[in-house]
């Protein structure tokens, strides 16, 4: 109604609209279903997801009421909104906790484990991939029920000029398409020492935090990126109709290709980019646009770079000697509830290690296929 001609009248571009639309979608789910539940900020503070953890596991909640009264307010309003069920012996960390913790790799979020109760040592960081899809402009739809379509132009109305004025207008229409965006379910695991579920410090507790949101963050990133399928999104590989360009003897012609590409479905911005793994960027370093000269194909560390006047970036969440080039906010991420907790206390009985387990719901969907090229087989 009122969106479409706000945009004619103050001359917003298709792809601007678009995003208005975007954050519209995302704000009517918002309102829909809102899964704060109303914890105080010191409330929020408070809450450990270790006295939590403990607590199911011995089945006293004596010591974490706090946690046990948040994680039944949550379940209510998740069932009565027809959500998810809670599965037996486990807990739902709210949505509240969720945006203090769930901040990957800051030293003052929780990243300095430097406890003075807790020995440094005691917590050595497993290196883990790059999650960049997000960095990179793609986009979150969150706090939604049931599933989600969102439609897409996939065809235009002709124009025509006339001959004369008695000449008749041929018809012409848009045709339009729907992304689906449907409900699935991300497992992350996590094992945790005793020594550690015996803390009662911040530190401790956001460490167990940081690991389970960082797992789940590269699990999301990866199926951006990846083919999909069995149970998992499909991701920008796995999309149909995304163009493709040359990997072998990978050169300055086919980077370019990759953007002449994209610029002929018109999805060609200056936010593009390509995205690699880093031996790729190694590869495109050693080569040269003009002979003799110094023109590295990939300009800058492996890491970040540029590419024929675009960002490159690396990770590996990229399936091998694989590339993609592509306007990244034309992926979709969307998000459904809270995430709900479970721990297996006999992971690894001998050594005293706890298993946790987290499970999300999400999708991820692209919504113009034309705005991504894609090599593989890179040499």
């Amino acid at each position: 109604g009122e969106m479409p001609q706000q945009a004619i009248r103050n001359g917003i571009s298709s792809e601007d609209f678009a995003k208005q639309v975007m954050d519209h979608i995302a704000a009517r789910g918002a309102q829909q279903w809102q899964p704060a539940i109303g914890m105080t900020g010191q409330e929020t503070k408070q809450y450990s997801i270790i006295k939590a953890i403990r607590a199911m596991l011995s089945g006293d909640w004596s010591n974490a009421g706090l946690e046990r009264a948040a994680s039944i307010a949550f379940a209510d309003k998740a069932t009565a909104a027809g959500l998810q069920r809670q599965s037996e012996n486990s807990f739902f960390l709210p949505f509240e906790v969720q945006k203090r913790d769930m901040t990957v790799g800051t030293a003052t979020a929780g990243g300095n484990m430097v406890a003075t109760t807790l020995r440094p040592q005691d917590f050595i960081e497993m290196l883990q991939n790059r999650t960049l899809l997000k960095e990179l402009g793609a986009r979150t739809l969150s706090g939604l029920v049931g599933n989600a379509d969102i439609t897409k132009q996939t065809g235009a109305a002709t124009a025509y000029w006339l001959a004369n004025e008695a000449t008749s207008i041929t018809e012409s229409q848009q045709t339009v398409g729907i992304l689906q965006l449907r409900p699935k379910v991300c497992g992350a695991y996590t094992e945790i020492s005793r020594l550690l579920l015996q803390q009662s410090t911040p530190d401790a507790d956001m460490f167990v935090m940081e690991d389970l949101a960082r797992v789940l963050a590269i699990a999301l990133d990866a199926a951006g990126i990846n083919t999909g399928g069995g149970g998992a999104p499909v991701g920008i590989l796995g999309t149909a109709s995304i163009g493709a360009f040359t990997g072998a003897s990978l050169d300055y012609a086919a980077l370019l290709n990759a953007q002449t590409d994209v610029a002929s479905a018109n999805a060609l911005t200056t936010s593009c980019a390509y995205l690699t793994t880093p031996t790729v960027a190694s590869l495109l370093s050693a080569r040269v646009k003009v002979a003799s000269t110094y023109s590295p194909l990939w300009d800058g560390n492996i890491l970040d770079g540029n590419v024929c006047g675009f960002r490159g970036k690396t990770t590996m969440q990229m399936p091998a000697a694989t590339a993609i080039f592509g306007d990244f906010s034309q992926v979709i991420f969307a998000e459904w509830g809270a995430i709900e907790i479970a721990a297996n206390p006999y992971a690894n009985f001998v050594q005293g290690i706890t298993g946790i387990r987290a499970f999300m719901t999400a999708d991820v969907g692209v919504r113009i296929a034309g705005a991504f090229s894609a090599a593989s087989s890179i040499t």
